[in-house]
């Protein structure tokens, strides 16, 4: 096993263009991924919550425990979003229509020479993102939201 690098990937039944939002614009992705989440346009200018974000843009995302994360969008697309996360992390999710869903997958690099933080690294992010994998295709599929919101809660997967 190499802890360089992982693929994810989800069945949705819902249209890719649902699924595209649900990524490229914070005001979606709020609803099942952040608290809070802002783009910003290569010129410095906020993007509004509805607004699809773009290549070369940064990001502002605050989980429920109040840290927050912050990066690079390398590439936005009809079908593609690409982005920094953390410190020697890429993030690259791709969508397709597939029969009558959209089939995402999520995969992560990472470049980090210390073996200690790249596995804690590797499978904290994997749990993660396997979270928020299954958060995603609930929320498209059914409208529920499966996150626990409140941050006193120690030890839970997405706190």
């Amino acid at each position: 096993m190499t802890f360089e690098t992982f693929d994810l990937s989800v069945f949705i039944e819902a249209d890719e263009t649902k699924v595209a939002d649900a990524w490229l614009r914070s005001g979606t992705i709020e609803k099942w991924f952040l608290a809070r989440a802002n783009f910003v346009d290569p010129s410095g200018e906020p993007r509004e919550a509805d607004e699809l974000c773009g290549t070369g843009d940064s990001y502002w995302w605050e989980w429920f425990e109040r840290t927050v994360e912050t990066g690079v969008v390398t590439v936005a697309g009809t079908n593609i979003m690409e982005f920094s996360f953390g410190d020697g992390v890429q993030v690259t999710v791709q969508w397709e229509k597939i029969h009558d869903g959209t089939q995402l997958v999520l995969s992560q690099t990472h470049d980090i020479s210390d073996l200690d933080r790249l596995q804690r690294v590797y499978c904290s992010c994997f749990q993660g993102w396997t979270f928020y994998l299954t958060n995603l295709k609930a929320f498209l599929e059914h409208g529920v939201d499966l996150r626990e919101k409140a941050p006193t809660r120690k030890d839970h997967v997405n706190v």
